[in-house]
């Protein structure tokens, strides 16, 4: 008799509905095509992956529920969701939790807490914006009006450009 193969349950929080769908659904995509492959390599060795996809609609209120939702299923990796919007609903219940979190997207800073469960692989916006400061300097900028969503990712890039505006001479207005 085979034995049963050990299942590494995954999931995709994603908002399918909703801003950012188009991306949401490349995303996806590329999550079931990295399942098929590790299934394709890993099946002779007695691993088998399988994928679970939520929903997020881009609110981080039901990021959070559906990151609980597979949770309950069993998954203890997540590919986060898009936004830093979403990343904050679900970091509090990953963290408590021991939930990976991986996220290719979010950038806010104010995310980025040391020995937390959530891994990026994108710059934060504190060096988004040192390049966002360098060329204002480089224009002779003196005056900068931001409009940004009051959000995760919002106040996160407003607060560090804030930082950037007093070393590169610049003021937010």
């Amino acid at each position: 008799s085979t034995a049963q193969p050990k299942t590494f349950k995954l999931g995709a929080l994603l908002p399918l509905t909703g801003g950012f769908s188009s991306y949401a659904k490349l995303a996806q995509c590329a999550a079931e095509l990295a399942i098929e492959d590790l299934n394709a390599k890993y099946a002779d060795k007695g691993y088998k992956f399988e994928l679970y996809v939520e929903d997020t609609q881009l609110d981080n209120n039901v990021a959070l529920q559906k990151l609980q939702t597979l949770y309950a299923k069993g998954v203890r990796a997540v590919h986060a969701g898009l936004t830093s919007r979403e990343a904050s609903g679900e970091k509090p219940f990953a963290d408590k939790n021991k939930i990976v979190l991986f996220s290719a997207w979010s950038t806010s800073s104010l995310l980025a807490i040391p020995d937390d469960w959530l891994y990026r692989i994108v710059g934060t916006d504190a060096k988004q914006v040192k390049a966002i400061g360098a060329i204002l300097k480089e224009l002779g900028v003196k005056n900068v009006a931001l409009i940004y969503r009051r959000d995760a990712y919002g106040e996160g890039l407003y607060l560090e450009l804030q930082k950037e505006a007093s070393a590169r001479g610049f003021k937010l207005v």
